[in-house]
């Protein structure tokens, strides 16, 4: 990840240093958040990944004196840096404002001025959240008809806020309101062209929402595609007055995320999810060291990733400004959380490894059946570690699907993980092990791969009945891959497609010279990507093949076309097949 502060601090050395970092083709790659509150922050974000940081008020106060302001009463200084800042960031970044933050109680009043400085510098802006007690409605209209919205609106509104209705016609790609609001009306509804709705407590009728649902199938707001509110009661039998529809429970996907939420309303909802039948089956996944939960829908082709869940310290409630915190009721004890949508859930904890395993515990008993599909070590904490794995072992069926173990996991961690987790797909282990290190391996794998393999023996090498393998870093000698090869065209390994193995030392010759076959030049050429089990893409270029009993071909093949590399790959195929993963 770019470090966004120490290419602001370098910016700041001198006019070239500034030139320098504006030379840097950052344009369209980074988004800036300008917040305008009562302490001064901004945002920057990689708009590949989102991933950034927050620059607080502190940081920027201390290198003031590299910038220039016109002089401003002590009131307006905050705004005066807030859009100094802005422009600063936006032009050594060659970016605009992609998302415009205002707390409405401290920038009462001055709310025309925000928006006269964001017209004098573009045209619009992407997105916006205002948040706090809203007290004028006429201020805030004029916003709205003054400031050009794109993509998102937030308003997240205090309970004492002002009921004032507005007529202004939002056109946006998601409308979000956090809080109860009473200022739109479904005659406004009705003249909204979004493509998605998340209003969390309004008061609507379902007499007024049937309008509204009879409204949109007769071809108002055409490009809507989601629409949540939360409303005091709904009778269906209002709500569908009129409507033709069908009941199709057979085809009916509830989605992972919208049932953990409603779940953590009261005891009620929670067995009332329990009690739901659902066609695709729930799948969990979980990385460690991240302590982040991931809830899949299972789908014949993969997985879809429906809503994650990440368990953080309580100190970090007050710096999560994007997540709107609310209280959880999870086994009859209250949770804080933050919500930034029901797919994406913050959970604070004083303990963060204890609230990861009391969610943990909670999925658990929402989806009584659910198979873990991935675990990962990613920034494992060693003590972590272990609780997971001891709350792994202590299920009924104590598998895992796919693990990837990453570095710096250590020797104890990969054994206290294969001695106690049946692993039954996939194995990734992308750390380093000493070379005396000793574990059996899973029997029935479908793809492994060790990107530093010199622990593993020869003999554990010709057992690996695995579909796909990937073996870098090995100490495995010509010998071992003639004799591999012979164990393959005598089918002692049913399972096997695909093998890379790096070998320090190769000598074609010798490897031939090993096997008790006879061999053919080889036509093999192909590109292989793995669609099944998430392994990377491979070229492949056919040396010498080997006929089967079978009728399969038995190919071993370099990576390069006509040089003998140290990445050796063996693969089994037909010739009336196309060869794929």
């Amino acid at each position: 990840m770019l470090d966004f502060v120490e290419i602001i601090d370098f910016s700041l050395i001198s006019k070239k240093s500034q030139a320098f970092v504006r030379s840097l083709h950052f344009k369209n790659k980074i988004k800036l958040v300008s917040i305008f509150e009562k302490d001064m922050k901004f945002q920057l974000k990689n708009k590949e990944n989102e991933e950034g940081v927050l620059i607080q008020k502190e940081h920027l106060e201390s290198r003031e004196k590299y910038l220039k302001i016109t002089p401003v009463e002590e009131e307006e200084m905050n705004f005066a840096w807030t859009k100094v800042w802005s422009d600063y960031l936006s032009r050594i970044f060659n970016c605009e404002v992609n998302h415009l933050r205002i707390g409405i109680n401290e920038y009462e009043g001055r709310i025309p001025a925000i928006t006269e400085f964001i017209n004098s510098r573009q045209s619009s802006i992407e997105e916006c959240s205002l948040e706090g007690v809203i007290k004028d409605m006429d201020e805030l209209e004029w916003f709205f008809n003054n400031c050009k919205i794109n993509n998102l609106l937030i308003i997240t509104q205090k309970p004492e806020s002002q009921t004032k209705p507005i007529s202004y016609r939002f056109v946006l790609r998601y409308f979000i309101i956090h809080g109860f609001q009473d200022w739109i009306s479904i005659d406004n509804l009705l003249s909204y062209d979004c493509q998605d709705f998340y209003f969390q407590r309004c008061p609507f009728t379902e007499t007024d929402l049937n309008r509204f649902l009879k409204a949109w199938i007769g071809g108002s707001n055409q490009r809507m595609k989601g629409f949540h509110v939360t409303v005091q009661s709904l009778d269906l039998d209002i709500l569908l007055d009129g409507i033709e529809w069908e009941r199709r429970e057979n085809t009916l996907i509830r989605t992972v995320a919208h049932r953990i939420h409603y779940s953590t309303s009261s005891a009620f909802c929670k067995n009332s999810v329990k009690s739901m039948l659902t066609k695709r089956q729930v799948k969990l996944g979980i990385s460690v060291g991240r302590r982040l939960l991931f809830l899949h829908h299972s789908f014949p082709e993969a997985d879809e990733r429906d809503c994650t869940i990440r368990v953080a310290h309580i100190k970090m409630a007050n710096r999560d400004f994007r997540f709107e915190k609310v209280t959880m009721d999870c086994n009859e004890k209250s949770v804080l959380a933050g919500v930034r949508s029901p797919k994406n859930i913050l959970v604070y904890w004083e303990n963060s490894i204890e609230g990861f395993i009391f969610m943990l515990d909670y999925l658990t008993e929402l989806f009584p059946h659910m198979p873990i599909c991935d675990l990962d070590t990613r920034e494992l904490i060693e003590e972590d570690s272990k609780k997971v794995i001891e709350w792994v072992k202590k299920r009924d069926k104590p598998e895992v699907e796919r693990l990837t173990v990453w570095h710096p996991s250590t020797a104890e961690d990969v054994s206290n993980i294969l001695e106690n987790v049946n692993i039954t797909t996939v194995l990734r282990i992308f750390t380093t092990l000493p070379e005396d290190f000793k574990c059996d391996l899973p029997q029935d794998l479908k793809l492994f791969v060790c990107d530093c393999a010199n622990w593993i023996s020869r003999d554990q090498l010709l057992q690996m009945n695995y579909e796909q393998s990937d073996l870098r870093k090995t100490n495995f000698k010509n010998k071992d891959v003639s004799d591999l090869v012979n164990k393959i065209m005598n089918d002692d390994l049913p399972a096997f497609r695909v093998s890379r193995i790096l070998i320090v030392l190769p000598s074609m010759d010798e490897i031939v010279s090993g096997i008790n076959y006879d061999k053919f030049p080889s036509q093999l050429r192909c590109h292989l990507k793995d669609k099944k089990y998430g392994g990377g893409g491979l070229d492949v270029y056919g040396v010498y093949d080997y006929e089967r009993a079978d009728g399969k071909v038995v190919s071993i093949c370099s990576e390069i076309p006509n040089i003998i590399s140290q990445n050796f790959f063996i693969c089994v195929w037909s010739r009336t097949e196309p060869l794929e993963l």
